[in-house]
């Protein structure tokens, strides 16, 4: 079975690096519409979800790595049951996606094997033990990881693609205009594209 490692703890924390406040990340808000950031990979969405209450930026400021790898563990591994998984790359990579997707990343999971692999597992955003089961019962599991990549590169795609669209079809609506090659990258996460991409393809399946 999986566990919870020193490795993979190093590996999301340095893609995640320090605090940061890019008004157009849309996790950097709380729930007060205010800006208030992300820090070591804790969003203000997140932190909202653990401190049931929305942080503040000094909240967001005081965030350590210590506490970003306690709510890895306890709300994003726990919650994949990443214990009772398998295959360790497996497991990774579906928590990895998860944590930096929010709980529509383990829908998009369930969503591309139950189309992509006729598995029946429910596209409800949580895993259960019958869907963990299904998994770990795969018959082919650097079949399965290979195919969650792929669907995870799409899913970057599609945000992104989503999030170009909606910011041009914004600046011609209020300002009768084009937005510049530049300003639709500055202002999308278009921006993050590159990065996210590489992300996506930096867990390798470890055979077991």
């Amino acid at each position: 079975m999986a566990i919870f490692t020193k490795e993979f703890i190093k590996h999301v924390l340095d893609f995640e690096g320090g605090y940061q406040s890019d008004p157009t990340d849309k996790a950097n808000y709380n729930s007060l519409g205010q800006l208030v950031g992300t820090n070591h990979g804790i969003s203000a969405i997140c932190m909202e979800q653990y401190l049931k209450k929305p942080p503040s930026k000094d909240v967001m400021l005081s965030v350590t790595s210590e506490l970003s790898t306690k709510i890895l563990k306890t709300m994003f591994w726990d919650v994949i049951k990443g214990d009772y998984i398998q295959n360790q790359s497996v497991a990774e990579y579906i928590c990895d996606w998860f944590w930096g997707s929010g709980y529509k990343g383990v829908k998009w999971v369930q969503g591309a094997m139950f189309y992509g692999l006729k598995m029946a597992l429910k596209v409800d955003c949580k895993l259960e033990t019958f869907e963990v089961d299904l998994i770990n019962k795969y018959p082919n599991q650097e079949q399965l990881f290979n195919f969650l990549v792929r669907e995870h590169i799409a899913y970057i795609d599609y945000i992104v693609s989503r999030s170009m669209t909606e910011y041009i079809d914004c600046i011609v609506k209020k300002y009768k205009k084009v937005p510049t090659k530049r300003e639709v990258y500055l202002n999308t996460y278009q921006k993050y594209q590159v990065g996210w991409t590489r992300r996506a393809n930096a867990i390798k399946f470890q055979k077991q």
